[in-house]
């Protein structure tokens, strides 16, 4: 499990990038949130998440807020 912190949040637009620890940025859609932590996600949030190759970069699924 990867972990990162929310860099950018467009909520209108359904998306999201997170500042993985281990250096890059990962691309998410809001529709891959745990539905319990979408009220409460927010830029700088931490978080956990799988990550998922992608032709166009890396992406983020399964992403939940570290406890």
């Amino acid at each position: 499990m990867n972990t990162g912190i929310v860099t950018d949040l467009d909520r209108k637009g359904g998306f999201g990038l997170i500042d993985s620890d281990e250096g890059h940025v990962v691309l998410f859609n809001l529709k891959t949130l745990d539905t319990d932590d979408l009220p409460t996600l927010q830029i700088g949030s931490r978080v956990q998440f799988i990550e998922q190759p992608d032709p166009h970069g890396a992406r983020a699924e399964g992403i939940r807020l570290c406890q």
